[in-house]
């Protein structure tokens, strides 16, 4: 259900993670300072468990195209997470509201990538967000790899949908776009299922039960025509036969 009429800008807050107490006033500066801009972010600070900075991410222009966020994101220079986001509530209902997809995968990608798909993404220094890293996040286990496997192909759908429904906007970067997509939907899916077998040859198990595990995986993806691609084949040899960590 969305927020009451009086409520004109909104913000997505993960549970893990925090806002610095003069957040909200200097992006509604920025915000003013830009007044055609219907979504601003934060400089975000990564922290560990103990609030400890670990990083500060300030690689990011004031002003940025979202085709041009997109493809710097599907090549891993670009890193926005949601809660750094100050967005604009009638824009935020018009795209459809957040992607529900059936894990968290992607996301907060296309999310910004559809609300600033008429507009521009406007850095606001000054409005710092803290963001917490743990070894417990979604992203980073071999869980639910079904429900991963499916996001990706949802975030494609999603894409596609977004250039559909916008036939009158500027799409000039379009196909560049949905190349670097299907690149990184295939780096994604290498990272899941290499990461799903290391977890089930690492498992204490009998050979039967392991290859029956992974076997429904790669049922899975035939059954939803998702590709699994040949870098995946390779890095799982390289794992079998090197025991390398081959997903870095």
């Amino acid at each position: 259900r969305f927020l009451g009429k009086d409520v004109e800008w909104c913000v997505i807050l993960d549970n893990d993670d925090f806002l610095d107490r003069d957040f909200i006033k200097e992006a509604v500066n920025t915000c003013l300072e830009y007044s055609e801009s219907k979504i601003i972010h934060g400089q975000q600070n990564f922290i560990d468990e103990d609030r400890k900075i670990i990083k500060t991410d300030k690689d990011f222009p004031i002003h940025e195209s979202p085709e041009d966020y997109f493809i710097l994101r599907c090549k891993g220079k670009r890193d926005i997470r949601s809660s750094s986001l100050f967005f604009n509530l009638g824009h935020f209902k018009k795209i459809g509201g957040y992607p529900l997809f059936l894990s968290g995968m992607g996301t907060d990608n296309v999310f910004i990538f559809s609300l600033a798909f008429d507009n521009r993404l406007v850095f606001s220094e000054k409005a710092h967000i803290y963001i917490r890293i743990h070894n417990k996040a979604e992203s980073l286990s071999a869980d639910n790899i079904i429900e991963k496997l499916a996001s990706v192909k949802q975030m494609e759908e999603y894409i596609f949908n977004v250039y559909k429904n916008n036939p009158d906007k500027k799409q000039n970067n379009k196909r560049r776009v949905l190349e670097y997509l299907k690149r990184h939907s295939e780096l994604l899916i290498s990272v899941l299922l290499i990461r799903k077998y290391r977890a089930i040859i690492q498992n204490k198990l009998k050979y039967a039960i392991k290859k029956t595990l992974f076997q429904e995986v790669h049922n899975f993806c035939r059954e939803n025509r998702i590709n699994i691609p040949l870098r995946y084949s390779i890095l799982e040899s390289a794992y079998i036969f090197l025991r390398i960590n081959v997903e870095n």
